[in-house]
């Protein structure tokens, strides 16, 4: 087999890692340990500077204006994207490069679910960059099981009166919009989870307060009352919500993984420049057994973690169903990280908690990210249920060319 990456791919990371290291890393120097954004007038430089190196909307369609790459050409970028002080934020830079105010992980499918009225309200401006979105799914009752949440979505005339409560939703305090779900209710039966568009400036939609938690960047918990939803910013079709969402987050869990990897990588670098300049007891960290352990389990871990990222991401490009080998990624790379992480900030001592270094900010957010996307429990259970089922892993690439 040849794991080469083609041309097209490799150059894209060379651009990618020469664009981040020439403009994205100096803006980061001074920048404030816990910062989640650069300031507005340094995030407008960086997005024209992108979009005059061709590197805007690359996630994009190309039939919407964007740049077309698949999920694997993402996975390279955001690999890339994650090499910086912020590390799993990419502020200006990451939603420019791939999906700008899209906040999905595929964004095709929202394209293409989305009518020409929503189109031009929401998704148009969101690749010009003009607005922002957020994915109101989960409830204080519906983390992992969104199947049980209770916000319901009754029809109403020529719309909808939506009532309920979201918790732990990214970004919803800054948001222009949001993909809201909802149980659609019709003529007082229940009709299924249904997405809907809606205007956070809109009557009913309320920010009850954001929800502090261990890394900078706070989700936020929204309370609904008696919003009001034109069945024209219904989004998809009655019941179709949970296929929607479910359709968006497996790419999403592939881009998080190589999100993670990225972080592993730089913060194995950070240990290995460290490892020889620090001496103990007359030697150099490097020399020590334990430390050259640490180095050699890291780098075992990314390499493992890196090829099923990759995998999974060529194989959805193929367009065959991934959700089994999503699962396996998220999983697999969000435990890695917290192992790669925490090795990094043992060889760096008191250094590796200080803000000094951006390694105790990478630490908290990897905590998070073995819950959100998908906690690991629930990977677990997902991929035990399709091996019990009969899926085939092993066979999988035999059935590619029967």
């Amino acid at each position: 087999m040849d794991f080469r990456l083609s041309d097209e791919h490799a150059m894209l990371r060379r651009t990618v890692r020469e664009f981040r290291d020439r403009e994205l890393r100096p803006l980061l120097d001074d920048l404030d340990p816990d910062a989640t954004h650069l300031p507005a007038a340094e995030e407008e430089q960086l997005r024209e500077k992108a979009k005059e190196a061709g590197l805007w909307a690359m996630g994009i369609p190309e039939e919407y204006g964007g740049g077309g790459l698949g999920i694997l050409g993402r996975a390279i970028v955001r690999e890339e994207l994650a090499k910086h002080r912020l590390g799993m934020y990419n502020p200006g830079l990451g939603g420019v490069v791939l999906e700008p105010g899209i906040r999905v992980g595929s964004p095709e499918v929202y394209l293409e679910t989305a009518t020409e009225h929503q189109r031009e309200t929401y998704v148009e401006p969101a690749l010009r960059g003009e607005l922002v979105g957020c994915f109101a799914l989960t409830e204080p009752a519906a983390g992992s099981d969104p199947s049980a949440m209770e916000t319901r979505a009754v029809a109403d005339g020529d719309g909808w009166v939506i009532n309920g409560e979201k918790r732990f939703i990214t970004d919803a305090g800054f948001a222009d919009y949001a993909i809201l779900f909802a149980k659609a209710v019709v003529d007082g039966e229940e009709q299924g989870v249904t997405a809907f568009l809606v205007d956070t400036d809109a009557a009913g939609w309320n920010v009850n307060r954001q929800i502090d938690v261990i890394r900078p960047r706070h989700p936020y918990e929204i309370y609904l009352d008696d919003l009001r939803v034109p069945d024209e910013d219904r989004f998809g079709e009655v019941g179709g919500g949970l296929e929607l969402a479910a359709s968006g987050i497996r790419a999403s869990r592939i881009l998080y993984a190589a999100t993670h990897v990225g972080v592993a990588i730089h913060a194995t670098e950070m240990a290995l420049e460290y490892a020889p300049q620090r001496e103990t007891f007359g030697a150099p960290l490097s020399d020590r057994q334990s430390v050259q352990f640490m180095l050699a389990d890291s780098a075992v871990d990314i390499h493992r973690s890196r090829l099923a990222v990759y995998d999974c991401a060529w194989k959805a490009d193929q367009g065959i169903d991934v959700r089994h080998e999503a699962s396996i990624v998220k999983l697999e790379s969000s435990e890695m990280l917290t192992d790669v992480l925490d090795r990094a900030i043992q060889i760096h001592g008191g250094m590796g908690v200080s803000k000094d270094l951006p390694l105790e900010r990478w630490y908290r957010e990897a905590r998070i990210r073995r819950i959100a996307e998908g906690p690991s429990e629930i990977q677990r259970h997902t991929i035990a249920r399709n091996l019990l089922a009969g899926y085939e892993p092993v066979d999988l690439l035999d059935k590619l060319h029967r």
